[in-house]
């Protein structure tokens, strides 16, 4: 793996930085509880097709992804708040340092964490090589036609601009 990663262009301390995260999200699954794992509640949209449900695995790894988004978003609010209470202030440049270390490593964990699910459900089906996919309710691996969505985006925009159009002529 090492090989493969450093013929990627990655550092060897880079390297050691990866396999460590990777040893410590194969950690954390192994003590997700499924009991406590919840299924995404989005529904199956118009042009989605299932292709599987996620393992078990998988679902652990969803969980750790999840868990990681959060301290993200808790990461983001603490820093804002201690820039709202710094503001107009000198800060200190170890201050600074710490906030952007804090910052830096939650998207690093989280992309990490967020690739290696997405890496992961693409091995597990195959068949989706190629097609954006999606995990909806019942942890159901779906492929999605992003041209039926680009269509109905483009339908819904040109129904707005008839819309204010029309009201705009009324007035």
């Amino acid at each position: 793996m090492r090989i493969v990663i450093l013929e990627q262009g990655i550092s060897p301390k880079q390297s050691e930085k990866l396999m460590f995260l990777l040893k410590w999200m194969v950690n954390e699954m192994a003590k997700v509880s499924l009991r406590d794992v919840k299924s995404p509640t989005g529904e199956l949209q118009e042009g989605e097709k299932v292709v599987g449900i996620l393992t078990d695995d998988l679902k652990r790894l969803f969980a750790i992804r999840a868990a990681l988004y959060a301290n993200l978003g808790s990461v983001h609010r603490r820093l804002e708040e201690k820039i709202k209470l710094l503001a107009g202030s000198e800060i200190p440049e170890q201050e600074i340092k710490a906030m952007h270390v804090l910052h830096t490593t939650a998207h690093n964990e989280y992309q990490m964490s967020n690739s290696a699910f997405w890496h992961c459900v693409r091995g597990e089906f195959p068949s989706i090589a190629g097609q954006e996919i999606g995990v909806r309710k019942d942890w159901q691996v779906v492929t999605i036609d992003s041209m039926l969505i680009i269509k109905k985006d483009i339908i819904d925009g040109i129904n707005e601009i008839f819309a204010k159009y029309s009201q705009s002529k009324e007035e």
